[in-house]
């Protein structure tokens, strides 16, 4: 018996003409227009119905209850079968696992990613995104240059104008479209550039942009030089889980002057997994309990990860063993009972999926909150271990900690516990005695959180300079 496939269908919510709920009528229930009804997303204002099939093709549209209306699909996104009726088609393969079609307008075709329109697998494309106001848009040229190009900033490709397909985009960046250059054959080396307006390059913006990051600047030194590098490794491989060459293909953009990290950089200690249906997940590289972990997602605007069907636990195994993150993560999964007799998810969805391993959980009462293997499967854990954790995330984290400024004390622990009564006192020390130290963070005018480096060193020679035999005490 060939096992069935979960297929979900998207209707964009703007333009419907239901009262109520739209419905699905298809080839796979009779085309009934009374059975399957459409559920609202409200955070992305669409329409959703997921519906259980058997590989083959289907043909359906979109209505109202009964009929009382129905969507009018165009030529060019309908079934193609040249009949009087204009239907969509879906085809399920066997073996698939979920088929996800893209969100569509009501009697209107799905909007095209670029890697819909562009070949992102065998060729290379570099695009920027330029605020066309600062020029003549009819006169101005966009190209790149680089040392392939003896940096002559008029020797590079020329980049030619693409309008965005979804209305959308041009709002949320700010400009109607971006400059585009296809390179035919993908390079095999690296490849340094800038970009170039009207013969001069961003060199001076990049420099003068308080922001700059070496995320998207690859060499610099701040204040004479500053190059963008594209490397071929930046092509992910087509074989993993979910590969989508509209996230992982060759494709690069960037700000012009500027760098995309400027407003929302991911700091060091998180490695970015990637999006499954519509959330992203970050892998946390610092020891906390699990109720400082879960406290410190929380303040990052996210939650600790659930995982609630099997291709979302599959994608969490995927993509840690793709980054090469070993080791075991604490998840958002709980026992609010403390008894074995209350697991559940942080945000509150019903534990109707599973994933323990073999014995498992099998210590209530004192190991009351889940961790996840890397082979994906699940084990209770004591809530004060320390060990990294996912993070969950609906929309990109805030920023980390803001890097202030600060003034410090050091004194003996003899000095901080008996003041005047001390018998050791810096310079002096005793092994059998300590150190004490306080920081006073800069914090008028700034938004926390705050953060600050500090290191104390040894001066193992005794000769009053910083030298290579002398260690840092707090990593000792």
């Amino acid at each position: 018996m060939v096992d069935q496939v979960m297929v979900t269908l998207w209707l964009d919510a703007d333009g419907v003409p239901c009262e109520g709920n739209p419905y699905v009528a298809g080839s796979f229930n009779g085309w009934s227009a009374t059975e399957i009804y459409m559920n609202y997303d409200e955070y992305y204002d669409q329409w959703s119905a997921d519906i259980s099939l058997d590989p083959g093709s289907y043909e359906y549209k979109f209505v109202c209850y009964e009929w009382a209306d129905q969507e009018t699909v165009p030529a060019e996104c309908n079934d193609g079968n040249g009949d009087e009726y204009s239907n969509r088609l879906v085809v399920v393969e066997e073996g698939e696992e979920w088929v996800e079609v893209d969100v569509t307008p009501w009697s209107g075709c799905p909007l095209p990613d670029f890697c819909d329109v562009f070949d992102c697998v065998n060729k290379l494309h570099a695009i920027v995104l330029v605020d066309t106001s600062q020029y003549d848009f009819a006169s101005m040229e966009v190209r790149m240059t680089g040392p392939w190009w003896s940096w002559d900033p008029n020797g590079g490709p020329v980049a030619t104008w693409q309008e965005f397909w979804d209305p959308e985009d041009a709002e949320d960046l700010g400009t109607g479209g971006f400059f585009h250059v296809q390179f035919d054959d993908i390079p095999t080396e690296e490849m340094q550039y800038l970009w170039v307006i009207n013969g001069e390059t961003e060199l001076s913006q990049l420099l003068a942009n308080d922001g700059l990051s070496t995320e998207c600047v690859a060499y610099t030194d701040y204040y004479s030089y500053a190059t963008r590098a594209w490397h071929p490794d930046d092509c992910a491989p087509d074989f993993y889980y979910d590969y989508d060459p509209n996230e992982d293909g060759c494709v690069f953009a960037d700000f012009y002057g500027g760098c995309w990290e400027d407003d929302d950089e991911t700091p060091d200690y998180a490695t970015y997994l990637g999006e499954f249906d519509g959330h992203e997940f970050y892998a946390i590289d610092m020891q906390l309990d699990w109720y400082t972990a879960s406290d410190s997602a929380s303040d990052w605007g996210g939650h600790l990860a659930t995982l609630t069907s099997p291709e979302e636990n599959e994608f969490l195994r995927q993509m840690l063993d793709y980054e090469g993150i070993e080791g075991y993560y604490y998840i958002g999964l709980y026992d609010q009972n403390m008894d074995g007799t209350g697991w559940g998810w942080v945000t509150g969805e019903p534990l109707v999926y599973t994933n323990w391993a073999v014995g498992e959980p099998n210590g209530p009462g004192y190991e009351n909150v889940g961790m996840f293997y890397p082979n994906g499967e699940w084990n209770d854990t004591d809530d004060m271990d320390s060990m990294p954790f996912i993070v969950e995330f609906d929309a990109w984290p805030p920023e980390g900690p803001t890097i202030t400024s600060y003034t410090y004390q050091v004194q003996t622990l003899d000095s901080y516990n008996n003041g005047d009564y001390a018998t050791t006192v810096l310079p002096n020390v005793d092994v059998n005695d300590g150190l004490h130290t306080i920081a006073t963070f800069d914090t008028v005018g700034i938004e926390g959180p705050y953060a600050g480096v500090y290191v104390l060193f040894f001066d193992s020679n005794f000769n009053g300079q910083l030298d290579s035999t002398d260690f840092n005490v707090l990593e000792w």
